[in-house]
């Protein structure tokens, strides 16, 4: 019994000096940070193109933390983290309202409609410029008329940069669009602006679902978007018109 005795102390004393260690090792204040670093350095897809994500970027606890209290925010902190946002790595993002997660499950967003992708202009190792890759149904976007293929050079009259995308066109419900022409891949304002405001959305993921004619062969064109279970008849449906036509 007393050598169960000590064993069992000795296991206490142990785990006890063990969890405090684990919490010096990372201060209370640096734990989103720290959670958000580690998540990214054993998943991220880009992991290795990152080099702040590397196995031996740091050599010892002390020296990540100090990384970490870099930056207080944590959604910049996991912005800075991403490889070419928007351009590489266009579906990373991070949440702090378990509200707004369970609702991107069922496709609900705040958004405007407008899905974009921006581009570096040629010669410029700062300057970017947008340009709209397809409007939703039934969103302000939609309502504002803007289509596909439209170019924008700004936002709210500011130039489009690597540094201050994410803050022209993620951070804000409302802004405005200063539209361009492509003038030989590097776009100049036209003088057309677009404002635009996010509100609540469910989006349907069976963006288009239509059978082509290729001389004698039918052939079925899916774009769909996220896997939505509120959507799973939608889908259904489109894969029975498809069956239907005979592709």
């Amino acid at each position: 019994m007393k050598t169960l005795f000590k064993i069992s102390a000795l296991l206490f004393i142990f785990a006890f000096l063990f969890n405090c260690t684990k919490k010096e090792e990372t201060p209370a204040n640096l734990e989103v940070n720290n959670f958000i670093w580690k998540g990214l350095n054993a998943y991220y897809l880009w992991q290795a193109d990152v080099p702040n994500l590397a196995d031996t970027r740091f050599s010892n606890v002390q020296q990540l933390n100090a990384y970490l209290g870099q930056e207080p925010d944590a959604n910049t902190f996991f912005e800075s983290l991403l490889y070419q946002r928007n351009i590489i790595d266009k579906w990373s993002w991070i949440v702090d309202d378990y509200i707004a997660l369970e609702q991107s499950f069922q496709g609900i967003s705040k958004h405007n409609g407008m899905e974009f992708g921006l581009v570096a202009i040629p010669g410029s190792a700062t300057d970017l410029f947008g340009y709209v890759r397809y409007v939703l149904p039934n969103s302000d976007a939609s309502a504002q008329n803007v289509q596909r293929g439209m170019l924008f050079s700004a936002v709210d009259g500011t130039q489009i940069t690597r540094s201050n995308y994410p803050n022209l066109l993620f951070n804000s419900d409302t802004y405005t669009i200063n539209l361009a022409d492509y003038n030989g891949g590097t776009p100049i304002a036209n003088g057309t602006d677009i404002s635009l405001t996010k509100s609540s959305y469910q989006e349907n993921p069976v963006f288009i679902s239509k059978t082509i004619t290729a001389s004698s062969t039918k052939i079925g064109y899916l774009m769909y978007n996220s896997f939505t279970p509120d959507f799973d008849g939608q889908l259904n449906a489109a894969f029975s018109a498809f069956k239907a036509d005979g592709i």
